[in-house]
């Protein structure tokens, strides 16, 4: 189990636990003098909306950082101010990502000779009216799987050939060569890459995130199978995974909502750092004299903050500290400086993750000295 990053000051951790909003009961005497028709449907709207409620509700990050900023300036004397996230990255348009790609063509006639070894497969699906529409994704997975048939090729009875052991070579030789380029484009043009590059509207949920461990599962298969393949280690590379991987990617919104998060999340801690700076002075702790409003005070950070936001900041930090070293491999793997820096501006030192690890250590800093200058400690008091 990982240690939250406030275990420094934190005595005592509680289990996080999700906030289930439930709607309170509906009066319908109200509705008793109006006609049963119309009673049922105004009855069912309202529970209708009820429902929308708690599910938009549940888990709500904005909310969660709405009540703990209103509980703490309502002690403090503060005035609740919002929130001002610094922008998020721009990502570098698809088409100025865009690199050509010299190409290298077998003539009918040797494909023809090619049918006796899976490379003639290969080549007719690459031919057809699907293979000539392919996506960027797609057609990385033909270079690769193309590699892999001329070296089974290669190790056939057409090696007797020595005309066609020439034509294979040099066509080994070219895929190899232009596979860097290959994996850039996916990286920078792909539907599947940019869509989980780019941030999402909407944050995370306090609690577990859906699609954490299939994103980070997908992105280690690239970062693997891109290693292998470019050093040549044909054996290690498993296409089987390539479209499945590839779909997540695409559909899942974790990275999206988590760029999202993080930005959302250094915004306000900010602002509670600025609302918790000298809360000692502001609550009138002097001691030996000490205020009944530090009790509450200290009731809000164990009650809020340490139960409810401090471990859902030690899960987004974890999950960054996982998949920041993958994203920076699959970034290295792109031949371009402006994709390297809009990576960079996600993952890296100044990047919002960035900013919320070193805001949250501020602010257990601030608790730190604030409940010591009250008398007291982060557990019971």
């Amino acid at each position: 189990m990982r240690t939250p990053i406030f275990d420094n000051i934190l005595v005592s951790t509680r289990h996080l636990y999700e906030r289930v909003r439930t709607c309170k009961g509906i009066s319908v005497l109200a509705l008793v003098r109006v006609q049963k028709q119309k009673a049922r449907l105004v009855l069912g709207c309202l529970i209708g909306v009820c429902m929308l409620s708690a599910c938009s509700d549940r888990g709500g990050l904005e909310s969660d950082w709405q009540r703990y900023q209103g509980r703490l300036t309502h002690l403090l004397n503060e005035d609740t101010a919002s929130p001002s996230p610094t922008p998020m990255p721009i990502m570098p348009r698809s088409g100025d990502m865009r690199i050509e790609i010299d190409r290298l063509s077998i003539n009918l006639l040797d494909s023809f000779r090619l049918d006796r070894c899976r490379l003639g497969q290969v080549i007719a699906q690459r031919n057809s009216a699907l293979g000539n529409v392919q996506s960027t994704s797609a057609r990385l997975r033909y270079e690769l799987d193309s590699m892999l048939a001329i070296e089974e090729c290669l190790a056939t009875q057409v090696a007797e050939d020595p005309r066609l052991v020439e034509l294979l070579s040099e066509a080994l030789a070219h895929k190899r060569q232009t596979l860097p380029l290959y994996i850039d484009q996916v990286l920078t043009r792909s539907d599947e890459f940019r869509h989980a590059m780019r941030a999402a509207n909407r944050t995370l949920v306090v609690g577990d995130a859906p699609g954490y461990d299939a994103t980070l599962a997908a992105l280690s298969y690239f970062a693997t199978l891109f290693e292998s393949a470019l050093n040549g280690d044909t054996d290690a590379i498993n296409l089987a995974p390539y479209n499945n991987h590839m779909q997540h990617l695409a559909q899942s919104d974790f990275l999206p909502r988590y760029w999202r998060t993080m930005q959302q999340n250094a915004a306000w801690l900010e602002q509670l750092n600025l609302t918790l700076t000298d809360a000692g002075d502001k609550i009138g702790c002097r001691p030996p004299s000490i205020p009944e409003r530090a009790t509450y005070l200290h009731n809000v950070m164990m009650n809020i903050f340490a139960a409810e936001i401090q471990p859902a900041l030690a899960r987004w930090s974890m999950y960054h500290s996982d998949l920041a070293p993958v994203l920076a491999q699959l970034r290295d793997y792109s031949v371009q400086g402006a994709w390297h820096a809009y990576v960079d501006e996600l993952i890296a030192e100044g990047s919002h993750a960035d900013h919320v690890a070193l805001r949250t250590l501020r602010h257990a800093r601030l608790w730190q000295a604030a409940l010591a200058q009250c008398n007291m400690q982060p557990g019971r008091n």
